[in-house]
């Protein structure tokens, strides 16, 4: 299936000159001169991928990518910003607020497009990682199915229980901050402090019983699940 990118630029020539490239690489384009278009679009259309002006007319292009790592639905599209801007200070504020990567103009297509390959891949293999299902003992964790059973015995875990364990095995043994894992759930509705966190482990520990020990608190930082069961 062909990838979905949005251009987002005020450059004429730039725009023109980005989508004859993308779709002669078999990307499916959409150009907008400006963020807000952009915007409307963005959640009914959902871009695999994003290329970003900064200087704007109206909304920069920084409060359009704060705008969409800030959003539930948009926060994991990828963004990378094409700018005149060079200096160290607008590239390292791009990246802080969100951008995957920063290019320069002018730019070599070359550099762009294997950029833009790149990131698809590491997509890809994020979300083949992410449905591995994986297995502790005689625990079950199944992400395409959002099932957590024990010696074949279905536990009951809601949505956000279920994404804070399969973050903390996917990444057993190194230790988590609360605000850690809650970046791995994203439910900013939900999230009240570093309470929250801690009873929402509470809770995973108790469904999974004797498992319940391979969580650790660790005293100070947060929490990690541990790479062997006693």
């Amino acid at each position: 299936m062909s990838k979905t990118i949005f251009i987002v630029d005020d450059e004429p020539d730039i725009l023109n000159l980005l989508g004859f490239i993308l779709s002669e690489e078999g990307y499916t384009v959409h150009e907008f001169t400006s963020g807000e278009e952009a915007l409307k679009k963005i959640e009914l259309i959902k871009p695999d991928l994003i290329t970003l002006d900064l200087m704007l007319p109206g909304m920069s292009g920084l409060e359009i990518c704060k705008i969409i790592k800030s959003n539930l639905n948009t926060w994991n599209i990828p963004i990378i910003v094409l700018s005149s801007r060079s200096e160290e200070f607008d590239i390292l504020t791009g990246l802080t607020v969100g951008c995957d990567d920063y290019i320069t103009k002018p730019f070599s297509e070359k550099i762009l497009l294997a950029k833009i390959k790149s990131i698809f891949l590491k997509e890809e293999r994020k979300t083949a990682e992410s449905n591995l299902i994986l297995k502790i003992k005689d625990m079950l964790i199944d992400p395409d199915r959002f099932e957590i059973s024990i010696k074949g015995k279905l536990l009951n875990f809601t949505a956000t229980e279920f994404k804070i364990l399969h973050f903390l095995a996917k990444n057993t043994g190194r230790v988590y901050t609360r605000d850690q894992i809650f970046e791995s759930f994203k439910e900013t509705d939900f999230y009240s402090g570093d309470r929250s966190i801690d009873i929402l482990i509470g809770r995973i520990r108790k469904k999974l019983g004797n498992y319940g020990r391979l969580i650790e608190s660790i005293y100070g930082v947060g929490y990690r699940l541990k790479e062997y069961y006693e």
